[in-house]
Parts: C-alpha cells; sequence; structure tokens
C-alpha cells in the first residue's frame, strides 16, 4: 500500500513538472529608418460661381482646361494628372444656400517622381488660375521593404535588451515564444495658403520635401533560462 501511494505521489509531481511553464521574459523592441522621399503630390483646382449651373460650368471648364495643359507644357505627364472631385451644387454661406447661385468645383491631383518640381508646378497651376490648393505632402512610393528592415532591426533591438535584462538575473535568453508588431510611416503634409498672393508674386512657394521615417515596434517574449 505504502509503496503504490509513494508512486502516485511520484507521477503528480513528474506531471505537474512537466506541465509547469517556462519562466519567461517580454521586452519591446523599435527601430527607425529615414530616407529621402521620392515621391511628391499636390491637389488644385478650381471653384466658379455664376447664375446658371450652365455659366458655372462653362466658365469652371475653361478653366480647368488651362490649368491642365499648363501642367502638362511643363513636364506633368497625363499618368502623373487625376481628378480629385468634381461637385456642382448651391453655395452654403452662413448657415443658408446661397438662392440664385451655383457653384461648380474641380480639382486635380499631381503625383509625379521628380520631386523638386513640385513647388514649380504648385505655381504653374496657380498662375493658370487655380484658386484651391491642398494636399502637398511628399512621401515614399515603396515604403514596403523598409518597413521589413525595420521591423528586422526592431526584433534585435529586442532581443539585445532581453539578453541584457536576463544578463543583470544571473539567467540567459532561451528560444521566442510570441512576438507583436505595429509599423507606421509618417507623411507630413503641408497646407494651404493665400494663392492670390502667391499668384501676384509670381515665386514657386518655398516647399521642402525632408526626410521620411518608416518605423517599427514589436514586443515579444523569450524563454529564460
Amino acid at each position: 500500500m505504502k509503496q503504490s501511494v509513494a508512486l502516485v505521489l511520484l507521477f503528480v509531481a513528474a506531471a505537474a513538472s512537466a506541465e509547469a511553464p517556462p519562466h519567461t521574459i517580454t521586452v519591446g523592441g523599435s527601430a527607425r529608418i529615414v530616407v529621402k522621399a521620392d515621391r511628391g503630390q499636390f491637389t488644385v483646382g478650381v471653384s466658379s460661381r455664376a447664375t446658371t449651373v450652365t455659366s458655372a460650368l462653362r466658365a469652371n471648364n475653361d478653366k480647368m482646361q488651362r490649368l491642365i495643359a499648363a501642367l502638362k507644357a511643363h513636364g506633368a505627364a497625363e499618368n502623373e494628372i487625376s481628378t480629385s472631385t468634381f461637385s456642382i451644387a448651391q453655395p452654403f454661406e452662413n448657415g443658408r444656400h446661397v438662392v440664385g447661385e451655383y457653384e461648380v468645383q474641380n480639382s486635380v491631383t499631381v503625383t509625379r517622381s521628380a520631386v523638386t518640381s513640385i513647388s514649380d508646378l504648385l505655381q504653374i497651376a496657380i498662375d493658370a488660375g487655380a484658386n484651391q490648393a491642398w494636399n502637398v505632402r511628399f512621401f515614399l512610393a515603396e515604403p514596403g521593404p523598409l518597413r521589413d528592415k525595420a521591423l528586422a532591426a526592431a526584433y534585435n533591438d529586442a532581443r539585445a535588451r532581453a539578453q541584457k535584462l536576463a544578463a543583470a538575473a544571473g539567467k540567459s535568453v532561451g528560444d521566442l515564444r510570441t512576438i507583436t508588431t505595429e509599423q507606421s510611416p509618417r507623411f507630413p503634409l503641408v497646407g494651404g495658403g493665400d494663392l492670390e498672393s502667391m499668384r501676384l508674386a509670381g515665386t514657386a512657394p518655398p516647399l521642402q520635401s525632408g526626410m521620411q521615417s518608416v518605423e517599427a515596434s514589436i514586443v515579444a517574449q523569450f524563454e529564460l533560462k
């Protein structure tokens, strides 16, 4: 009987030892890669008002055709120009529609790899009659490969931190158990300005493409031995 009890206790102890979770260490890692932007973009358009839809549309069409022709004449290719918005509506002022007037808005977005030309093209559009401008930004066309590098660097950072902490506790780092990731590129935006002043000045707005940042952060859990 005593022998049977001893065997049962030994089995329970062995099972408990086998099922006991391993000691772990959880750390965060991060990395940041900074490179020059390789794409530039802006949106410009024309807003026209008249007492009839036909008149507003005709005036808007004429100005937009001149605007697009000017962009193309100064280097913007067909596939770099795309329509962003088009609308016909009664203007809305002071909480109510303006009776007897109609407003037509049409805008195009220009996206190109010749980043240094963005400022000059924006001025060309303004000189050609654009009275709306927004969405000026510089970005990376293919951030994916840089994200991959940032993730790898973030993992190396996390493992290095885990090794330092483990060494301080007299332990060592074992296999990776779990990992979660987050990454987000930063796209700086530039707001609109006083277009009439820019048209009168006749000089391109001072735009800087700057540097683009691709960041990655992870949380990793390792076995602690």
